[in-house]
């Protein structure tokens, strides 16, 4: 099993310091990601099919982790993997993830209230450029 952790570290042993290690930043994002879902990190390893022990590890960055265990998790959180591996904090697939789960406990007049407000905060943007 090739995990990301050792990914993490070679990119880090690379050269001269271009390479972070985001080891802690992926894992973290994973935490944050299940967090925002609400759910726990029991419900998070029964829906992969992975200990309650190892997605705590995952999170706190003690153990690597396959590929599809990686995949799982993603799928669960409705994160991409390039998020969770790369610095693609601003794609448009996580950007909709993020609005989706805002949205997933809204009522229908809330929701369309922070739809309005989000179209204002557009025209308020482009006017700025």
């Amino acid at each position: 099993m090739y995990s990301l952790k050792r990914y993490n570290r070679e990119k880090t042993n690379r050269g001269n310091g271009i390479y972070e290690n985001r080891l802690h930043s992926s894992w973290r994002k994973i935490r944050d990601a299940r967090l925002n879902a609400r759910i726990t990190q029991e419900v998070l390893a029964e829906k992969t099919d992975l200990s309650i022990t190892h997605i705590s590890a995952i999170e706190n960055a003690s153990t690597g982790v396959s590929l599809q265990a990686l995949t799982n998790i993603a799928s669960e959180l409705r994160i991409s993997i390039d998020f969770l591996v790369f610095d693609s904090r601003h794609s448009n697939l996580v950007i909709e993830s993020e609005i989706k789960n805002i949205l997933s406990d809204c009522t229908d007049r809330e929701a369309q209230v922070l739809l309005e407000l989000l179209k204002a905060s557009k025209e308020a943007v482009k006017r700025l450029k």
